[in-house]
């Protein structure tokens, strides 16, 4: 199955990336009760691609997450 991520979601994804994509998704799911309600549609979306996407998918997602993880380094210097 093909997930296919939005800009925003690759963002989310960079920010909380845990190594994989189990704990990424328990990750976001840990804040998901003190977001605005924008924000938790977001990550609610961003967890449901993750489910849909395989571990080996995920590995992939990396490669473009790690380009947003370096873009949000640079902007938080």
């Amino acid at each position: 199955m093909m997930v296919r991520f939005e800009e925003d979601e690759y963002i989310a994804v960079a920010i909380f990336d845990a190594g994989n994509r189990i704990q990424t998704m328990e990750a976001m799911d840990e804040i998901f009760s003190y977001l605005d309600e924008d924000m938790k549609l977001l990550i609610f979306t961003t967890i449901q691609k993750l489910y849909y996407l395989s571990d080996e998918g995920y590995e992939e997602l990396q490669k473009t997450v790690e380009i947003y993880k370096a873009d949000l380094e640079v902007d938080g210097e």
